[in-house]
């Protein structure tokens, strides 16, 4: 079958664009059963915050909005020219600021500079890390310096902590967040959620971390050094780690049987 602007073919389905004046003639021949026009999709992350009721308590007198806790997002880093982490801090209408506090770049080369609460010799110091300060020259250069090239961990933080400026926003738009681009190993996440906590302690606030992150190593019964070590982070009141459940139910690995 040769089609006009054909684009892509999945068994029996093609897609195609071709001006309306060959529309007729291709829907005339008898191996063409049906034209369906292209109709537009749009990006659905819309419904899932007020479904669980958040807009109710931003609204309340006292709100909670998620000021004054810290969110932090374990992952493959932020876009930090979003503006659902930015804020108007001068109140002239412009989002200049970024409403990310510390951003860790766990996987770019060298040691470049740490916070007061990580640069003791004890603690592993590798990447770069930016303060706000940094974030608010890159926001005004209009520049990433640690961009978030896989896009999952901006999805995510958008969902947690996205801010009133993007229009849509998440579940707690008036926190601030600690980033962590992480190396994706079990390490460089442990020593992520540390710095997190480590960075809330020295703020004087509670944190929330989120790691959207698995992996099928270990005996999946909370055992395993990764899993307690996570664990044993949360330590105190004010720390709570937050972590998928999973996202591999179709994988084909795991087993059962009837004996």
């Amino acid at each position: 079958l040769v089609i006009p602007g054909l684009q892509s073919r999945v068994g029996n389905l093609v897609t195609a664009t071709l001006p309306l004046s060959q529309i007729l003639a291709l829907a005339e021949r008898p191996e063409v059963l049906k034209i369906t026009a292209s109709r537009p999709v749009e990006p659905l992350l819309d419904f899932s915050v007020p479904e669980v009721g958040a807009p109710a308590l931003w609204y309340v007198s006292p709100n909670t909005t998620g000021a004054g806790v810290i969110i932090g997002i374990v992952d493959s880093g932020v876009d930090i020219l979003h503006p659902a982490f930015r804020v108007d801090r001068d109140g002239d209408g412009t989002l200049e600021s970024s409403r990310i506090l510390f951003y860790w770049d766990q996987t770019t080369g060298g040691i470049g500079w740490f916070p007061p609460f990580w640069s003791e010799a004890s603690k592993r110091r590798y990447g770069r890390c930016y303060s706000r300060s940094d974030l608010d020259m890159a926001i005004m250069a209009d520049y990433s310096p640690a961009p978030d090239v896989l896009g999952h961990g901006t999805h995510v933080a958008g969902i947690a902590a996205g801010g009133f400026g993007a229009g849509l926003p998440g579940m707690a738009p008036g926190a601030d967040l600690v980033v962590v681009k992480s190396n994706f190993r079990e390490d460089g996440v442990v020593d992520g959620i540390k710095f997190v906590f480590k960075a809330a302690e020295y703020l004087g606030r509670p944190a929330v971390v989120n790691i959207s992150l698995g992996g099928h190593a270990g005996p999946h019964d909370g055992t395993g050094p990764f899993e307690r070590m996570v664990s044993e982070l949360v330590d105190r009141p004010g720390r709570v780690v937050v972590a998928a459940a999973g996202n591999e139910g179709a994988a084909n690995i795991h087993v059962g049987g009837e004996i």
